[in-house]
């Protein structure tokens, strides 16, 4: 095999193997790669592995982060819970490894980051030191929704479900700008609340125009009267819908608006035949929010950081979310 730098956005075998890939996630796809570039300008070393004819055997995205705080460092990928190489064999997956670990040589970069389910193992570990930092919840919805609905915790779940329904909140699929800025009012004051920086406007911003073109994001919005109680952001990616961000308003809790979107988010990804709801990421100090999705009935898996420095760890969202990523 042949392992060459391609440019995602340009190169259309890219996405053509990421959408045949079974492993694939919205976040090997080239426009959440473009979403990461023009918000934070990381260099980009997105690596291919082809054969004689030209044909993709496997890729491995990858961002080069320079930072005099933490580091210079190779990740796959920032900001993402899923990363890593795709391959269609071990050895090609090998050889993209390796082609990684040169680049760490070549740019003098402190340590190669994979980020990675445990289903999506690379075969050359012998750089690396895992680590099973990030909690992911997966509800599989491809029952009927009476069946999903059994799944769910009665009294936490089911009974702040119905009681939103029954309430006054309606629910809006967001149209412009203007409702990514009303998303955004809500997530700095949820993040507030937990005492974590928010990441830049610009960032949704990105989002928006990238992905809403292409049909792979939607922001789903609680409205009580004119007022906006809760919103969230939607990936929507081949079987999977999965939750990449939200925000509500201490106002309106009492409504119960996180249970009302999630549930309508649910139920909108059923209706539109996908089979699986991605709660997103949790890390291990979110014992709360990790128990908060169990009730919905999802199955816990983990995403597995590769060669990560546990001062690093620890410091993530504390000072700059360009230095951590």
């Amino acid at each position: 095999m042949n392992i060459t730098f391609i440019d995602p956005a340009t190169d259309p075998r890219w996405d053509q193997f990421v959408l045949a890939h079974p492993h694939s996630s919205i976040y090997h796809h080239s426009c959440w790669l473009k979403v990461l570039h023009e918000t934070y300008r990381y260099t980009p070393y997105n690596l291919a592995a082809a054969d004689p004819s030209g044909r993709f055997a496997g890729i491995l995205p990858l961002v080069g982060i320079t930072s005099k705080i933490t580091g210079n460092r190779l990740i796959s990928l920032p900001f993402s819970p899923y990363g890593g190489p795709l391959a269609n064999d071990e050895a090609s997956a090998r050889q993209l490894i390796h082609a990684a670990k040169d680049l760490l040589r070549q740019h003098n970069f402190k340590f190669l980051q994979l980020r990675m389910s445990w289903g999506n193992a690379i075969p050359d570990q012998t750089l690396c030191i895992s680590d099973a930092y990030y909690r992911i919840h997966i509800l599989d919805i491809r029952p009927d929704l009476e069946s999903i609905q059994a799944g769910f915790h009665k009294d936490c779940i089911m009974r702040s479900i119905r009681k939103a329904l029954k309430g006054p909140l309606r629910l809006r699929i967001a149209e412009n700008e203007t409702d990514v800025k009303a998303f955004y009012r809500l997530q700095v004051q949820t993040r507030k609340k937990h005492g974590i920086p928010p990441q830049p406007l610009h960032y949704f911003l990105c989002m928006w125009r990238t992905l809403y073109p292409q049909q792979r994001m939607k922001i789903l919005l609680a409205e009580h009267g004119t007022k906006t109680a809760a919103a969230v952001i939607l990936l929507p990616f081949k079987d999977m819908v999965v939750y990449q961000n939200g925000g509500s308003s201490p106002k309106y809790l009492g409504l119960r608006p996180n249970h009302f979107l999630l549930w309508k988010a649910i139920e909108m990804a059923k209706n539109e035949g996908y089979c699986y709801f991605n709660f997103g990421t949790s890390t291990p100090d979110e014992k709360g929010l990790m128990e908060f999705k169990c009730r919905w009935g999802a199955r816990e898996s983990t995403s597995v950081l590769r060669r990560m420095p546990l001062f690093v760890l620890k410091s993530i969202g504390k000072i700059s979310y360009r230095h951590f990523a």
